[in-house]
């Protein structure tokens, strides 16, 4: 999830950001930061910063397109992060429906499974949602 240079609010609005969790089995896919970019080097589930007038859906389309070169279905949400009043992520499920995945604004994408996900260091705006991921998983 690619987020902006700047975590400061528009007009007193808190940023906004959509981010995919998108999974094959019992894995999930997360992208490692380019070194250069804010928070370069950590790990996350692809996404990025909605524009105006775009839609969560929308955005997340767009963003899946752009850092991972792949259309997608986008579903159900997962949950919603405000680590900050400055910051609010929502997350949804998605699916690939056609496209190879490729290295666009990662270093590196892995598929990993809930157990393996505490071994990357990830965003702090997504750990919650591995959270979220794994009491589904246990219910």
């Amino acid at each position: 999830m690619s987020e902006p240079e700047t975590d400061k609010p528009i007009f007193g609005n808190p940023l906004r950001a959509v981010a995919g969790v998108i999974q094959r089995g019992d894995r999930y896919l997360i992208g490692q930061r380019l070194p250069d970019d804010k928070y370069g080097g950590l790990w996350e589930f692809p996404g990025g910063k909605i524009e105006p007038g775009e839609s969560d859906q929308q955005c997340l389309e767009r963003e899946l397109m752009e850092e991972l070169g792949v259309e997608t279905d986008i579903g159900p949400l997962v949950c919603t992060v405000q680590p900050s009043q400055r910051f609010h992520l929502t997350v949804h499920r998605a699916s690939i429906t056609s496209g190879e995945l490729e290295l666009r604004e990662h270093s590196e994408l892995r598929w990993v499974t809930l157990d393996e996900m505490p071994e990357f260091d990830m965003l702090p705006a997504d750990c919650p949602v591995i959270d979220v991921l794994a009491a589904e998983a246990r219910s």
